[in-house]
């Protein structure tokens, strides 16, 4: 019976042991912001930053956007598709309250 609990203990710290290595898989590889926000997209979320009557007329562009994005590599980036959309979404929601 001892020999039968060790055994299974054994193999309980087997699968722990497998499960906690395995985690970090389950991360999905980093992938560019510019492949869930293109220039378009972009554009027709800030309709107005490019008009004259804005302050922020030629401040933060498409180009500026995916620039920054470099300086914050895990922005973004990591986690499940549904993870990366909120976390842009969610900043980009920001932005657009702050910009009008």
């Amino acid at each position: 019976m001892a020999a039968v609990l060790l055994s299974s203990s054994a193999f309980f710290f087997f699968l722990t042991t497998i499960f906690l290595f395995s985690i970090s898989s389950w991360e999905v590889e980093a992938h560019p912001v510019s492949t869930l926000i293109n220039k378009k997209l972009y554009n027709n979320l800030f309709l107005h930053k490019d008009d004259t009557a804005c302050p922020a007329n030629d401040f933060y562009i498409y180009r500026s956007f995916i620039e920054a994005t470099k300086y914050f590599p895990r922005f973004g980036t990591t986690g499940s598709l549904a993870t990366r959309k909120l976390e842009i979404a969610a900043f980009l929601a920001r932005v657009k309250k702050i910009l009008g």
